[in-house]
């Protein structure tokens, strides 16, 4: 309980210390751990180290707001080419999902919602080399968000 109302919190975090591949028996082991390695050693995609998500809901009366806070952590380029590319440094996304349950809708137990994937918009980031120039798109579609903000309205009932 917080003021008026009622406040839950869940956080979840995924750490991925060591993946280790190789591409075949008699080739060396290699970490691709916190690499962007699409192709390589049998890795389809990106791998970060850290990937998480922190989301609160407050709710009170007929009204709850949750906010959901995800982050991707940052991936290098490698282990086993060179690029001329920077890191990709982590990225932050943010939801929100905001909730009415009017009196009036008491007995089908309804209520009327609104989120917002993607609240800021956040583009993701340009990841040069995972597809060939002009097909696709450049960067890691299995990891992060390429739709942009999008809105959902909805109304639920429970009959």
């Amino acid at each position: 309980t917080l003021g008026p109302g009622r406040l839950s919190a869940r956080l979840y975090a995924t750490y991925i210390d060591r993946f280790m591949t190789q591409l075949s028996p008699n080739q060396p082991l290699i970490d691709y751990a916190g690499y962007n390695a699409a192709g390589a050693g049998g890795v389809t995609g990106a791998v970060p180290k850290f990937k998480g998500s922190l989301s609160l809901n407050y709710d009170i009366n007929e009204f709850s707001i949750f906010v959901q806070e995800g982050v991707i952590g940052r991936i290098k380029f490698g282990p086993t080419l060179v690029y001329d590319q920077p890191d990709v440094p982590e990225v932050f996304n943010t939801d929100v999902t905001l909730t009415v349950r009017p009196k009036a809708m008491d007995r089908l137990k309804g209520e009327v919602f609104l989120t917002v994937n993607n609240l800021f918009d956040r583009t993701p980031p340009l990841i040069y080399g995972t597809t060939a120039p002009g097909i696709g798109l450049s960067t890691a579609v299995n990891l992060y968000d390429t739709t942009g903000r999008m809105f959902t309205a909805c109304v639920r009932l429970a009959v």
